[in-house]
């Protein structure tokens, strides 16, 4: 008999139907469910392959969301939650010492793109070595950091404008009343955890949404501590936990090789024709934020460089409208410490704050939106349906890139 031409559909709408019933299979029995379910329809493991077709997308989608809401994605380790498993395909201990944090060296390239006026071709420099994180920072891994104290720890994971955020009403602070029914749409007591939580949780291996940039720097700061066996092992105890600069971010998504840059307009060094199939766009069809690495890596082995969720950086987009190069901010401030440039200044007027920049696009956006020189940014305490973030060990200084 020849192959059925229906079954790509069917396939399609059994895994729809089973991710409804997933949520009430404990986690504890996720892999004998798999087990059964996924042999039955010869689900492939091979995420980040190369994708022919839209409706493989929806499919290879389906069935990785599954297993994702079953906590059975073979990728990661419940006992080591802030990993994978595993380094990428070739990678050694040079170029991945850590499983998940891949080496990009230091060095000049050109950043940028010709025609755009907040991104100008220029030439920028990595000063050190650096190790950006192959997946954006999943459900899962969020969860942890909630579960470890995250937000009960207050001081020791959140700066001072951070806890601001938490505790105080920022609606107050401003005349803007479509900015004033925003903030209020998450009170006080709503900040305890990320918009829309419970829903997000169903999904451990989907890229966290709704994170702000303040408690982004947070989970990166508590990361920090959990990793300190594994940045001593792999001799880089000096290194430390950041969200990326703008230059970092770019320099990883223009990648070559291990070694190489070059001018590329996407990731994956080719035209618009296939973006749909190279990543989580809106001609994908998926509609929301996917499990991370649903499709193929840039060539050092970064996932969801284009699309997916908006990442948070730790430079600013803009200061009283001028572009900033990509420093790091390394406090917080306020009008009455006078102006400091490369600072994130928080106005008394929440609506003039100075803006984190962020790079990637999202799911929603066309693929002229995620391309590697793309930038926004949004007032720090913004948390959308499409803002997530990814991390960097940097030994940089906080002014150091330029």
């Amino acid at each position: 008999m020849g192959e059925d031409p229906d079954r790509p559909r069917r396939v399609q709408q059994l895994a729809r139907g089973l991710r409804y019933l997933a949520p009430w299979i404990a986690r504890e029995h996720g892999a004998k469910f798999w087990s059964l379910v996924g042999e039955g329809v010869q689900a492939s493991d091979d995420l980040g392959r190369p994708m022919s077709a839209i409706a493989e997308v929806a499919q290879r989608d389906a069935w990785a969301d599954l297993r994702s809401t079953l906590g059975e994605d073979p990728r990661f380790d419940a006992a080591r939650w802030h990993l994978p498993k595993d380094r990428f395909q070739g990678h050694d201990v040079q170029t991945e010492p850590i499983p998940g944090f891949v080496r990009v060296p230091k060095g000049a390239f050109r950043i940028g793109m010709q025609g755009e006026d907040d991104n100008p071709p220029r030439q920028a420099d990595v000063l050190n070595d650096y190790y950006i994180a192959r997946y954006l920072t999943t459900v899962d891994q969020y969860a942890a950091f909630m579960e470890g104290g995250g937000y009960s720890d207050k001081e020791q994971w959140w700066d001072s404008q951070g806890l601001a955020w938490r505790e105080s009403n920022w609606a107050s602070k401003t005349e803007d009343k479509a900015l004033r029914d925003w903030l209020d749409s998450r009170t006080v007591e709503q900040r305890q955890q990320p918009m829309r939580w419970t829903e997000q949780r169903a999904h451990g291996s989907r890229a966290v949404w709704g994170i702000n940039w303040f408690e982004a720097r947070a989970y990166a700061r508590w990361l920090q501590a959990q990793l300190q066996t594994e940045l001593k092992s792999a001799k880089l105890a000096t290194y430390q936990v950041h969200l990326p600069t703008e230059i970092q971010w770019e320099r990883a998504a223009r990648a070559a090789d291990l070694q190489s840059v070059d001018d590329r307009r996407w990731p994956w060094a080719g035209d618009d024709k296939l973006a749909h199939l190279r990543g989580n766009i809106d001609d994908s069809k998926i509609g929301r934020a996917s499990v991370v690495g649903l499709f193929e890596p840039n060539p050092i082995g970064l996932y969801d460089l284009a699309g997916n969720v908006w990442e948070w950086q730790d430079n600013l987009y803009q200061d009283k409208g001028r572009y900033k190069a990509g420093q790091r901010i390394d406090r917080l401030v306020s009008p009455a410490d006078g102006p400091q440039s490369d600072w994130l200044v928080t106005d008394k007027e929440w609506k003039n704050s100075a803006l984190p920049a962020l790079r990637g696009g999202l799911w929603g956006n066309t693929a002229d939106y995620a391309r590697a020189s793309i930038r926004f940014g949004f007032l720090p305490d913004y948390w959308f349906f499409y803002v997530g973030f990814r991390l960097v060990l940097s030994l940089a200084n906080l002014k150091s890139e330029t």
